[in-house]
Protein backbone atom coordinates (compact mmCIF):
# COMPACT_ATOMS: atom_id res chain seq x y z
CA UNK A 1 0.00 0.00 0.00
CA UNK A 2 3.13 2.37 0.72
CA UNK A 3 3.96 2.01 -3.17
CA UNK A 4 0.30 2.88 -4.26
CA UNK A 5 -0.96 6.03 -5.73
CA UNK A 6 -3.17 6.35 -2.84
CA UNK A 7 -0.92 6.37 0.33
CA UNK A 8 -0.57 9.41 1.36
CA UNK A 9 -4.72 9.31 1.08
CA UNK A 10 -4.93 6.58 3.56
CA UNK A 11 -2.45 7.91 6.10
CA UNK A 12 -4.26 11.30 5.66
CA UNK A 13 -7.83 9.69 6.39
CA UNK A 14 -6.52 6.95 8.98
CA UNK A 15 -5.06 9.57 11.26
CA UNK A 16 -8.47 10.43 12.45
CA UNK A 17 -9.03 6.56 13.99
CA UNK A 18 -5.24 6.18 15.04
CA UNK A 19 -5.94 9.50 17.85
CA UNK A 20 -9.17 7.57 18.72
CA UNK A 21 -7.88 4.43 19.53
CA UNK A 22 -4.84 5.99 21.53
CA UNK A 23 -7.21 7.87 23.02
CA UNK A 24 -9.19 4.87 24.25
CA UNK A 25 -5.74 3.19 25.31
CA UNK A 26 -4.76 6.11 27.68
CA UNK A 27 -8.15 6.09 29.15
CA UNK A 28 -8.11 2.97 29.67
CA UNK A 29 -4.63 2.51 31.33
CA UNK A 30 -5.75 5.39 33.84
CA UNK A 31 -8.71 3.47 34.86
CA UNK A 32 -7.11 1.00 35.98
CA UNK A 33 -4.69 2.89 37.79
CA UNK A 34 -4.81 2.39 41.35
CA UNK A 35 -3.79 4.87 43.92
CA UNK A 36 -3.77 3.57 46.82
CA UNK A 37 -0.52 1.00 44.80
CA UNK A 38 1.36 4.81 46.00
CA UNK A 39 1.00 4.44 49.54
CA UNK A 40 0.98 0.70 49.67
CA UNK A 41 4.25 0.70 48.04
CA UNK A 42 5.93 3.69 47.91
CA UNK A 43 9.42 1.48 47.93
CA UNK A 44 8.82 -0.37 44.82
CA UNK A 45 7.86 2.60 43.48
CA UNK A 46 10.85 4.36 43.96
CA UNK A 47 13.32 1.85 42.59
CA UNK A 48 11.18 1.91 39.38
CA UNK A 49 11.40 5.76 39.42
CA UNK A 50 15.51 5.51 39.87
CA UNK A 51 15.33 2.36 37.12
CA UNK A 52 14.01 4.67 34.83
CA UNK A 53 15.76 7.87 35.73
CA UNK A 54 19.37 7.04 36.04
CA UNK A 55 19.96 3.12 34.82
CA UNK A 56 18.03 3.61 31.76
CA UNK A 57 20.24 5.90 30.32
CA UNK A 58 23.44 4.45 32.08
CA UNK A 59 22.75 1.55 29.73
CA UNK A 60 21.50 3.18 26.81
CA UNK A 61 24.59 5.29 26.86
CA UNK A 62 26.73 2.17 27.15
CA UNK A 63 25.10 0.63 23.80
CA UNK A 64 26.17 3.60 22.01
CA UNK A 65 29.67 3.25 22.98
CA UNK A 66 29.51 -0.38 22.16
CA UNK A 67 28.45 0.26 18.92
CA UNK A 68 31.06 2.72 18.27
CA UNK A 69 28.91 5.68 18.10
CA UNK A 70 29.81 9.01 19.36
CA UNK A 71 28.59 9.23 22.72
CA UNK A 72 27.35 12.76 21.42
CA UNK A 73 25.11 11.18 19.47
CA UNK A 74 23.37 9.82 22.55
CA UNK A 75 22.82 12.76 24.55
CA UNK A 76 21.55 15.16 21.66
CA UNK A 77 18.24 15.72 23.19
CA UNK A 78 16.96 16.95 19.97
CA UNK A 79 17.46 13.93 18.02
CA UNK A 80 15.22 12.26 20.42
CA UNK A 81 12.33 15.07 20.44
CA UNK A 82 12.89 15.27 16.59
CA UNK A 83 13.26 19.22 16.79
CA UNK A 84 16.09 18.90 14.76
CA UNK A 85 14.52 20.35 11.56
Amino acid sequence: MRESKYAHRAAVESLPLRDAFSVIFFVGVGMMFNPMVIVEHPWHLLCVLLLILFINPIIAALLVMLFRYPLAHCLDTRRVFGTDR
